[in-house]
């Protein structure tokens, strides 16, 4: 119950930072459906580039504030810090958040060509995510969860 309510949290805060850098790409989807329309492909790349590298700063320079202030928390003694998961652990997670990032990134330029291609591997990711996390969960190695999300993102 303890693991679970680390990682509730964790998970948040990582979501959260993703979000936010996610704002990047979720706010030219007009524009960029636009482009596709009107077959200015040239001029689509370069403004998926440019939201890409943006987005995907803002996220890695949230995720490494966030594990600083983590590991400071820890440092200290303070009980905040103990809510989250460990900082090996957190390290993992922000790999497979930063993973995320970019598939979502990519999922959201093809959305703009109107096909949805990512379905089918949306969905055999998940299967092996739940059928590897029932594997380790048998095991009862709780430090080994966030190491295969991590790899399989």
């Amino acid at each position: 119950a303890i693991y679970a309510g680390q990682l509730g949290m964790s998970l948040t805060l990582c979501n959260m930072v993703m979000a936010t850098g996610l704002a990047w790409i979720s706010t030219k989807y007009p524009k960029w459906g636009v482009m596709v329309s009107n077959k200015q492909l040239a001029e689509l790349s370069k403004s998926f580039k440019s939201a890409v590298m943006q987005s995907s700063f803002f996220v890695l320079t949230g995720l490494t504030g966030v594990y600083i202030s983590l590991w400071l928390l820890k440092l200290s003694g303070s009980n905040i810090g103990e809510r989250f998961l460990g900082l090996q652990d957190f390290f993992f997670l922000s790999l497979a958040i930063i993973g995320n990032h970019i598939v979502a990134c990519f999922a959201t330029y093809i959305r703009a060509h109107k096909t949805e291609k990512m379905t089918l591997a949306s969905c055999i990711m998940a299967l092996l995510t739940i059928t590897t996390m029932l594997f380790v969960a048998y095991l009862e190695y709780s430090r080994f969860y966030m190491l295969m999300y991590a790899a399989l993102t």
